[in-house]
């Protein structure tokens, strides 16, 4: 077996040695420049060996079978003592043991040269990836005849990868455990930066899905490409970035349907987040003109200057034209809710008082009565009702949202207005118990604001136990708060939850005094 490596290690680098310099002297000069411009970062060492190895995998491995392709083949195959797929499977363990030392040694050197940091996650990132773009290079090699070729396609991919990273194609990326390394306040927006390994999986069972077809491809190097087949392997080489592209924007696309009213900030910021990073391709026309409508112009990120910010609605007059077109033919499209949605926003923008809003958003609901907006839409519109000081209306649309069965957030903030608009009408019984039941399905950022609620409630009917156990509870859900707050990365406290702990301080003291006075 060695002698057997050692043999297509000579054949693969015979006449050309710069192949063994050239990835040498590459992945080196990448860690050493990093090294000294950049500050650490626990992501750059997993970015650097998911990046760099796979293309000098793929280099390599375009170049496997370079002396057959330039030997005519037919008399070498016919030659070999061994089988001709053996052959290529050994060539290929030589050139992936070269590259993942390399990888190794890139990562000793973030190690040692930097500081310590979890080195597996690392290491375990860059075999999937370095095994798909080796296998891609090589099986296009073998269709064209020609080395570059095959080299070509795979940095095609890796070029559309290396930017947008998992922006784009969130399964196909080769960057996946880098991408993942980020602040949860990202994860809540980008969502597919929660799955890294699934990716890799994903380019695993790709990796071997080119390396099965290669094995019958292999055969076919005893005779001459055709032209068909040439045009044949020209043709999947262009359609690889619009299927990389289409099959992204699908994905994305699904899971905003799977996922209807329950997106963060909102289904349309978060759709026309996702197709930012698309630039100029017209991805929106690929699921029908309704959708297109519904998402408006999403403006080039690629072009967008440093510290411009995109537009969240896409709030122009022909937006506002396209959707309200849809709204008035009561359009039967599957994303009919989501453009009610999107009516109140852009329409009740432009609206000058509370009665206008409320206009627009019974319009909204009237048109989509049981689709998954429709609660978070009855809650918008109570709280208009509050501003107009009709408490019965608002009570009457957040019990509406609750009889929908609406998710999480929607639910705990219709419990919220309902606890206030009950308060502020006296009924402190009914408010007492909606408080409870908000207590029960707010999450741990919320919780201690219901319980807080809660407890000053039963403090003012006189209801001194209650109010005490209230008590006790708010001050056991801020802790957890705490916690949780404090577990996060400094980004997510920086920006969303220091006001909710600057309220946590506020209240634990006012019922620290309580508790102390009792």
């Amino acid at each position: 077996m060695i002698r057997l490596l050692r043999y297509n290690f000579r054949v693969v680098m015979f006449r050309n040695w710069w192949l063994l310099v050239f990835p040498i002297a590459a992945s080196q000069l990448v860690v050493f420049w990093n090294l000294i411009t950049l500050r650490f970062n626990e992501n750059l060492p997993a970015h650097v060996v998911e990046t760099t190895p796979p293309l000098l995998a793929a280099f390599l491995s375009a170049h496997l079978l370079s002396a057959e392709y330039r030997s005519g083949i037919g008399a070498i195959l016919a030659s070999k003592p061994v089988d001709i797929a053996k052959v290529v499977l050994i060539r290929l363990i030589v050139v992936m043991a070269l590259v993942w030392a390399l990888a190794a040694l890139s990562l000793a050197a973030f190690y040692y040269g930097w500081e310590p940091y979890p080195i597996a996650p690392a290491a375990l990132a860059c075999i999937p990836s370095t095994l798909f773009m080796a296998l891609l290079a090589l099986t296009f090699a073998t269709l064209f005849r020609n080395a570059w070729a095959g080299f070509a396609v795979a940095a095609a991919w890796w070029a559309m990868d290396l930017a947008p990273g998992v922006a784009i194609q969130p399964f196909l990326s080769l960057q996946t455990v880098s991408d993942s390394m980020v602040s949860e306040a990202v994860h809540r927006t980008t969502v597919f930066t929660r799955y890294p390994w699934h990716a890799k999986a994903i380019l695993l069972c790709l990796a071997a899905a080119l390396y099965l077809y290669h094995r019958r491809l292999i055969f076919t190097l005893g005779s001459q490409a055709s032209s068909r087949q040439r045009r044949r392997a020209l043709a999947t080489a262009l359609a690889i970035p619009i299927l990389y592209a289409a099959s992204g924007a699908a994905l994305k696309v699904g899971y905003l349907y799977a996922h209807r009213a329950d997106l963060y900030p909102d289904d349309t910021a978060w759709i026309r987040q996702q197709l930012g990073p698309f630039g100029p391709l017209p991805v929106r026309w690929l699921f029908g003109p309704a959708f297109a409508a519904y998402v408006g112009e999403i403006p080039n990120t690629w072009r967008l200057a440093a510290g411009e910010d995109a537009d969240v609605y896409g709030n122009t007059a022909r937006h506002r034209r396209d959707v309200e077109n849809l709204m008035r033919r009561r359009t039967r499209s599957i994303w009919g809710s989501n453009i009610a949605e999107l009516y109140t926003r852009l329409v009740g923008q432009h609206a000058q008082t509370p009665a206008e809003r409320i206009a627009v958003f019974k319009t909204a609901v009237g048109a989509y009565p049981n689709g998954p907006h429709a609660p978070g839409m009855l809650v918008r519109m109570a709280r208009e009702y509050v501003d107009l000081g009709d408490m019965g209306a608002a009570a009457e649309a957040c019990e509406s949202a609750l009889r929908a069965q609406p998710g999480q957030r929607v639910a705990s903030e219709a419990l919220r207005m309902l606890t206030q608009v009950r308060r502020q009408t006296g009924d402190l019984v009914a408010a007492a118990e909606t408080a409870e039941r908000w207590a029960a399905v707010a999450d741990v950022r919320q919780r201690f604001r219901a319980l807080s609620a809660r407890f000053d409630i039963l403090a003012e009917m006189g209801r001194k136990d209650e109010a005490r156990a209230a008590a006790r509870a708010t001050l056991d859900a801020i802790e957890a708060f705490r916690r949780e707050a404090n577990a996060s990365d400094a980004v997510r406290t920086a920006g969303t939850d220091t006001p909710l702990l600057r309220d946590a301080d506020a209240i634990a003291e006012r019922i620290r005094a309580f508790l102390s006075n009792e």
